[in-house]
């Protein structure tokens, strides 16, 4: 697992750095903010800090988490989408967010193609079914029963 989260912070840091590293202004040893739409503990957390992490090192400024947790992630939303756009505040994102709100709620608050810039996805979110054990032993069976 840490090979992977490694793998995935690299080719994060190669599409996303490169560029950033040589254009990054004097006040840029500020801490940058990695801002989530979940609770301390959620998964776009541990994410959100294994990316701080590796931000961090490789920019050599200090990158905190920022959970600004609620309404689906539309609070994180809209706080990032008043921020500088400085490159100092970045939200870290799901589909939900960015697909699911906007077409469901009447308003949301931020409008993602015009409020964000997508710098480019850094990790796959599997989704399964599953049931109590002893129950069903395949999709198969539980859709035959």
């Amino acid at each position: 697992m840490k090979s992977l989260v490694s793998r995935i912070l690299s080719a994060f840091g190669l599409l996303f750095l490169a560029g950033a590293i040589q254009t990054m202004p004097a006040y840029a040893q500020e801490p940058m903010r990695i801002v989530i739409g979940a609770p301390v503990g959620a998964g776009a957390d541990a994410m959100a800090r294994v990316l701080a992490e590796g931000l961090a090192a490789e920019l050599k400024t200090p990158v905190v988490v920022d959970a600004r947790p609620g309404a689906g992630g539309a609070i994180a939303a809209r706080f990032v989408k008043t921020a500088p756009a400085d490159g100092r505040t970045l939200l870290l994102v799901n589909s939900h967010m960015l697909v699911t709100l906007p077409l469901t709620t009447r308003e949301p608050g931020y409008d993602p193609a015009r409020d964000f810039k997508l710098l480019g996805q850094i990790a796959t979110l599997p989704l399964a079914v599953v049931v109590p054990a002893g129950t069903f032993n395949s999709l198969r069976e539980w859709l035959n029963a």
